[in-house]
């Protein structure tokens, strides 16, 4: 089944969340198995998230060079990226499939993407498919979602080697507006949602 993992995590107490909220925490093998590294020439440099045996989705902004397909293969299973590991599995990328209204020019504004696997993966206690939402299912502000990845750390730091995550509160429509205006370059976009805390120190994605 999807969106099942073998690793279980305790219930959150309020005491627990902020600990493991402050600056990510790294996971235990097999946490995320909906989890895949994307690798240029067998270098991470994005995540995403199976959604069947042959479909991935990432970020549109990580599918930008035109030769992608050349050199483009994911890998399932992956947890520390300096090892190879039993549980990986790894496919070459047949199709890439950009949102129609994705425009790199504001790339956070429809930035998702779809990768059609040439092969199938063999599904695991270390790679399976995330649940997919129910058409109109909608996530309030204030519900805790976890992003989980290889990004950096801490803002200008090191790229970890292991899988980490990170537990935050989706934020309201206002909240993430103001947030997107304190940018360098402020964005403005219908498709963006916004997790964190105003007050920073926490974030997804690096």
């Amino acid at each position: 089944k999807c969106g099942q993992k073998v690793q279980e995590t305790n219930p959150w107490s309020y005491f627990a969340l902020l600990t493991r909220i402050v600056g990510g925490s790294q996971v235990k093998q097999g946490s995320h198995p909906w989890q895949v590294s994307l690798k240029r020439r067998q270098k991470h440099f994005c995540g995403g998230t199976i959604v069947s045996a042959q479909w991935v989705v990432t970020a549109a902004h990580c599918t930008l060079d035109r030769n992608l397909l050349q050199y483009l293969h994911v890998t399932a299973g992956e947890h520390d990226l300096r090892l190879k590991e039993n549980s990986e599995q790894t496919l070459p990328v047949k199709s890439v499939i950009q949102h129609p209204k994705f425009d790199p020019r504001t790339p956070m504004n429809y930035d998702i993407a779809l990768l059609k696997l040439d092969g199938t993966f063999n599904f695991s206690s270390s790679v399976l498919p995330a649940c997919l939402p129910h058409p109109g299912e909608k996530f309030e502000a204030g519900y805790i979602c976890t992003a989980c990845g290889w990004g950096r750390l801490k803002e200008n730091g090191l790229l970890p080697q292991v899988l980490y995550e990170v537990n935050l509160p989706i934020l309201n429509s206002r909240e993430c507006s103001r947030a997107l205006s304190t940018l360098k370059k402020p964005v403005q976009g219908d498709t963006i949602m916004c997790a964190g805390f105003p007050d920073g120190g926490r974030d997804a994605c690096q």
